[in-house]
């Protein structure tokens, strides 16, 4: 099955805001972050279940999954959630991106 994969506001403003602090403190790496972030990102149209269920998934009470992206102090997480649509087309809708040492998704942080 194919999925669609979508972004949130909140994404993208994620991917802004992440991309402005690379720019910063390494200019000459933020295109080619980006690049693979966005590869990364659009990667989930195929099997998206491959990813694990993100521990927030549990406060929610509906199946979060998570990606990361990275290295080393410089890991992202990709979490998104994954709905089936009637049609043969499933969705991916990205919910955020979060650095790797951020807490933990709250329930108040989940506006899709």
């Amino acid at each position: 099955m194919a999925y669609r994969v979508d972004l949130t506001p909140q994404a993208v403003s994620d991917i802004e805001e992440a991309l402005r602090y690379i720019n910063r403190e390494a200019p000459t790496r933020a295109k080619a972050w980006l690049t693979a972030l966005m590869d990364a990102v659009y990667s989930l149209e195929e099997m998206p279940e491959r990813f694990p269920v993100a521990p927030e998934s549990q406060d929610f009470g509906v199946e979060i999954r998570h990606a990361l992206f990275g290295k080393r102090a410089g890991v992202y997480r990709i979490i998104f959630r994954i709905y089936k649509e009637a049609s043969d087309e499933g969705v991916v809708r990205v919910i955020c991106i979060r650095h790797g040492a951020r807490d933990r998704l709250k329930p108040k942080d989940l506006d899709e």
